[in-house]
């Protein structure tokens, strides 16, 4: 059975999202300036996206783009409108 849902704990849009080349993990930019990391967490049956940073976003301004490295998919880049 796929899972089928997902928990983002976010206020604001998600802007853009990316599958790993794996199909193991995904990533999520927000408006808020938030990247979250999501995995599958199969002891609740759900993929979990906890955000980067507890304290403040990553970015001042929303993110727009977000992809994982291509060959190792353990490094993600976002790309922000806070340059």
């Amino acid at each position: 059975m796929m899972p089928q849902l997902c928990t983002i704990k976010e206020l604001k849009a998600n802007n853009d999202a990316c599958w790993n080349h794996r199909g193991d993990k995904f990533v999520v930019g927000s408006a808020s300036g938030n990247v979250f990391v999501a995995s599958y967490n199969p002891s609740v049956g759900l993929w979990v996206a906890p955000a980067q940073t507890d304290d403040k976003p990553l970015h001042d301004m929303p993110v727009v783009c977000v992809r994982f490295d291509p060959g190792s998919s353990r490094v993600v880049a976002s790309a922000s409108a806070d340059g």
